[in-house]
């Protein structure tokens, strides 16, 4: 506290503004009741002075969208915290100081999301920044006041939470057999951080790993959709959700046995429906087998 009560905003629109200040919040809230009354006043002060100084930071200096909307979603996490209405407002409803793509939630899925489900920048910036921040948003919403972000359909794009998280499933390779038990999947990627050499000669590459699959395990259980499942079923010992009180592994291999009898019928290619409570898709809708695929790879569902 004592930098930000001699801290000069213009000359420092940078000091302490990328801090963890979402998982800051939601830590404090999970262990609210191990804190003492005093120790509660000198946190949520703290947590409210650094979420009013980042809106003003960012009245002052900007960067890219989805740094700035970085900082919304982790200003939304402290206003949840300590149910400031303001910083909750600023999280949602920004319009921008500089522009709508800077700004909230609203006004970004009305403006950074393309085709209904991909982000406006590289596709890493939102997976590493983002789309986890999203659903942090909305369930702390959703527990707050019952605001559900999860039901929202941009009316200007057509965005939605789910849509969003689709979108980076049709962006998926198929099934590599490497990594975790299940394996793992490559995203298709351009821009800033795609695929590329380094100059040691490594393959540097964005893979959707656990931050995704921490997104994925929120999408399930909100959306239940059961390709939703399968992804999280490539690491069987995760800790995940079950479903009608079936294991997500127990689903992963009706689905793999699914696929298996497909490609007796078909020698091409097979595609067998993910099938959805709320007519949603899963990379288009089906899941792709394709043949020369080995053994194993068909055994463990594509």
């Amino acid at each position: 506290m004592p930098h930000y009560e001699k801290l000069d905003i213009k000359a420092q629109p940078e000091w302490g503004r990328w801090s963890w200040w979402g998982a800051t919040a939601w830590a404090y809230d999970l262990a609210y009741d191990a804190f003492t009354s005093d120790e509660r006043v000198e946190v949520e002060r703290w947590l409210r002075t650094a979420g009013r100084t980042i809106v003003a930071q960012e009245n002052i200096h900007t960067t890219a969208p989805n740094l700035v909307f970085c900082e919304h979603w982790r200003v939304g996490m402290i206003g949840y915290c300590l149910g400031d209405a303001e910083l909750i407002e600023w999280a949602l409803n920004d319009p921008g100081r500089h522009g709508p793509s800077r700004g909230g939630f609203y006004p970004v899925m009305d403006t950074m999301i393309r085709d209904e489900h991909f982000w406006a920048e590289a596709p890493i910036y939102a997976l590493h920044y983002d789309v986890h921040g999203m659903f942090a948003l909305a369930e702390a919403a959703l527990r707050h006041d019952g605001t559900d972000l999860y039901k929202y359909v941009s009316p200007k794009s057509g965005a939605s939470l789910k849509k969003i998280v689709d979108g980076y499933l049709r962006m998926a390779f198929h099934l590599e057999r490497n990594g975790t038990e299940g394996g793992k999947i490559r995203l298709a990627t351009f821009g800033d951080g795609s695929t590329g050499c380094l100059i040691n000669g490594r393959l540097d590459d964005t893979f959707l790993d656990e931050s995704f699959m921490a997104v994925v395990e929120l999408a399930y259980k909100r959306f239940q959709d059961e390709g939703y499942a399968w992804m999280l079923s490539l690491d069987p010992k995760r800790k995940a959700y079950i479903r009608n009180g079936r294991p997500l592994a127990t689903l992963r291999s009706r689905m793999a046995k699914s696929c298996q009898s497909n490609l007796r019928l078909r020698r091409r290619q097979v595609a067998f429906r993910v099938r959805s409570k709320i007519n949603s898709d899963f990379a288009g809708g089906s899941l792709a087998c394709w043949r020369g695929a080995s053994d194993e790879h068909t055994r463990s569902g594509l």
